[in-house]
């Protein structure tokens, strides 16, 4: 499917496998740059060769655990000018989400 974003940056968070790895390509078969991030930089790099070789895209990569001190400092540096955000990490605690705030994961 031609959706017409040929040329956009996308960031993708928890890329390195499942839905994340699925919209990398996806989103590379469209002619998108790809900065992709996970915390595992060896299926990150495998990723990465495949995009460049079969859709001959711009990929970017970022291994880091997004739960560490400054991580998302590192993720903006990493992608400042991305056109399109792809939030696919996330881990939730047992329990109903009013039990949480924003300092309690």
């Amino acid at each position: 499917m031609e959706m017409g974003i040929a040329g956009q940056s996308v960031l993708i968070t928890g890329a390195s496998q499942g839905i994340g790895e699925g919209l990398a390509r996806s989103f590379a078969r469209e002619g998108c740059k790809v900065l992709l991030v996970a915390r595992s930089a060896q299926k990150l790099d495998a990723l990465a060769r495949e995009l460049r070789s079969v859709y001959a895209v711009d990929v970017g990569v970022l291994a880091l655990d997004m739960t560490g001190a400054g991580a998302i400092a590192e993720i903006v540096a990493f992608a400042r000018h991305a056109d399109v955000l792809v939030n696919n990490v996330g881990a939730i605690p047992g329990g109903t989400l009013y039990r949480y705030d924003e300092d309690g994961y």
